[in-house]
């Protein structure tokens, strides 16, 4: 479902696309409240993704991520196939979940953003 430089990630506890688009320094708004758009480019990708993993996979999704481009290869929701983009990740989310009160193979929920360039 996921692949980041070519490197198979876990299946996803929660996973999103959304799209954006990029408006130039020329668009405003009026005092009227019309807006004069400018649009440069649309249908930005970005993918919110949220894992629940052990240690060991919590460290190779973020390893995956820790260079400031990566190549994403993902689950299209236009397409309903496969799409490929230069994106970078966003802050990084890691949370300790408790696991029958253990930290002997903790279990991690990593989250980020994941935006196409």
């Amino acid at each position: 479902m996921l692949t980041i430089n070519n490197v198979s990630m876990p299946i996803p506890t929660a996973y999103e696309v959304s799209e954006a688009d990029v408006d130039s320094e020329n668009t405003t708004r009026s005092e009227s409240g019309v807006l004069h758009r400018d649009r440069i480019r649309g249908g930005i990708r970005k993918i919110q993704v949220t894992w629940r993993v052990k240690q060991a996979d919590a460290r190779r999704i973020l390893a995956a991520v820790s260079p400031a481009a990566v190549s994403v290869t993902y689950l299209d929701t236009q397409t309903g196939g496969n799409r490929t983009s230069r994106m970078y990740a966003g802050d990084r989310k890691m949370a300790l979940v408790q696991h029958h009160n253990t930290l002997r193979d903790p279990l991690w929920d990593v989250s980020f953003s994941l935006t196409e360039y």
